[in-house]
């Protein structure tokens, strides 16, 4: 699955491909990193594969694109409800076959930001 990053200034959806996602990580594998210009308010999505794969009674999948337009419309919520729509997009859709797994994570100050207190 691709890592969603929803840009809150353009209310679009990138998805980033990665051929590595270290959920769980091991010594002896290395592992590629990039950078990605973001800004505060921008949300970042991880989820399993369970989540856009949600079968209907036509048996046609939730799809990747439901959950893009979820973070669209839900992202300048708090986690928590952007969560919570999420999973009742997917609900509503049909049946859970399969695990769904989601994080979310917000971004809170644009890189370099400094705060003293």
């Amino acid at each position: 699955m691709p890592l969603l990053h929803c840009r809150q200034s353009r209310n679009d959806v990138l998805r980033l491909s990665m051929e590595q996602f270290p959920l769980g990580l091991f010594a002896d594998i290395g592992y590629s990193s990039s950078r990605i210009d973001c800004a505060a308010g921008d949300l970042f999505a991880m989820f399993t594969d369970g989540f856009v794969e949600t079968s209907d009674a036509w048996e046609g999948d939730s799809g990747l694109q439901r959950l893009e337009n979820v973070l669209c419309e839900c992202a300048g919520l708090a986690l928590p409800d952007i969560f919570d729509a999420a999973i009742d997009a997917v609900g509503r859709h049909g049946k859970q076959a399969d695990d769904r797994t989601l994080m979310l994570v917000r971004v809170l100050a644009p890189r370099g930001y400094s705060h003293a207190d």
